[in-house]
């Protein structure tokens, strides 16, 4: 979400899969097994993902989906119909205003901003649950955290 906020690129990929209802077990103890088999490929195909930032190496198709700009237009028609406006009210408000009035526009501003990255880093995925990690693994996430 930071880099969202600070204009930095993103690219998304989506590793999806069609398993027939046929192949789905209906008894208990199978479907067991097959959750943990289903579960033990996922960690397979991640594993290959992370390692090379792709899933054409899995032998999977790359389908690159069309631009939209429609959504571009909606968003900059919302941006001058209530930005202008707005940069208008913020700069005659710093001109006409007190330096004490400034100075508190000033703080609530960097104090929004400052909460904004507060409640970002709470979601960080290094601060997630580390259930399930032997011993070796979460040596290595304490070690990326630093």
């Amino acid at each position: 979400m930071n880099t969202i906020r600070k204009g930095i690129p993103l690219k998304g990929e989506i590793f999806i899969r069609r398993i027939p209802m046929s192949q789905v077990p209906t008894e208990e103890e199978e479907s067991a097994k097959f959750i943990h088999k289903f579960y033990q490929e996922k960690d397979e195909i991640y594993d290959v993902f992370a390692k090379n930032g792709t899933f054409e190496s899995l032998g999977v198709q790359k389908y690159q989906l069309a631009k939209n700009y429609y959504d571009l237009f909606i968003t900059v028609f919302w941006a001058i119909l209530l930005g202008v406006p707005a940069l208008y009210w913020l700069c005659k408000f710093v001109i006409n205003a007190s330096l004490l009035m400034n100075s508190v526009l000033f703080i609530i501003i960097f104090s929004m901003n400052y909460l904004a990255e507060a409640l970002i880093g709470i979601s960080k995925i290094d601060k997630g649950s580390k259930y399930g990690l032997n011993g070796t693994n979460k040596q290595e996430v304490e070690h990326k955290k630093e």
